[in-house]
């Protein structure tokens, strides 16, 4: 299936990211989310600059997350994010932190991120298409759709054997 892409970021723990404690201060997890994103817009070949000059951005509009685990300094670490649907004016992402290198099958039946051995930390969110001069919430364009390989809104329905997965707390 072509929107079975899964993007996986590396990075390792540095000194700024540690609290008082020696672990990942906590929001640190969502800028490593955001850096994780980034990278798999820019693999696409439709990073943050491409969207400036095409006058629109994309803002966080809600976001679910659980922390599982710590992470220390210089740990490798590796940021998993799947863009896994798309409505009129917006996008929903999840995606995932883990201790060792996921492996993830595209062929199989349904793509849970959220089942990747060694995950520490985890969040799905929604984020909204705005016009940069309007300031106001546009309709995603297709061509980020495409470039992202997000399936329509209704393909769970068309495609019953594929299931979108839900974060879910223990």
């Amino acid at each position: 299936m072509k929107f079975d892409r899964v993007y996986i970021y590396p990075l390792v723990v540095a000194f700024e990211d540690i609290d008082a404690g020696g672990g990942v201060h906590h929001p640190n997890y969502l800028k490593d989310l955001e850096r994780g994103r980034s990278q798999g817009l820019i693999d696409s070949d439709y990073s943050f600059g491409k969207f400036m000059s095409e006058g629109f951005v994309f803002v966080v509009a809600e976001i679910i997350s659980k922390y599982l685990k710590p992470a220390f300094l210089e740990e490798k670490l590796y940021v998993v994010t799947h863009f896994t649907a798309c409505k009129k004016s917006s996008i929903k992402i999840y995606q995932s932190i883990t201790k060792s290198y996921p492996k993830i099958n595209l062929s199989d039946k349904e793509i849970n991120i959220f089942q990747i051995p060694d995950t520490i930390f985890q969040a799905q969110m929604r984020l909204v298409c705005v016009h940069l001069a309007e300031k106001k919430v546009i309709e995603v364009p297709s061509t980020l759709k495409e470039a992202l390989l997000i399936p329509e809104p209704d393909f769970f329905e068309k495609n019953p054997d594929k299931k979108d997965v839900r974060l879910s707390w223990r």
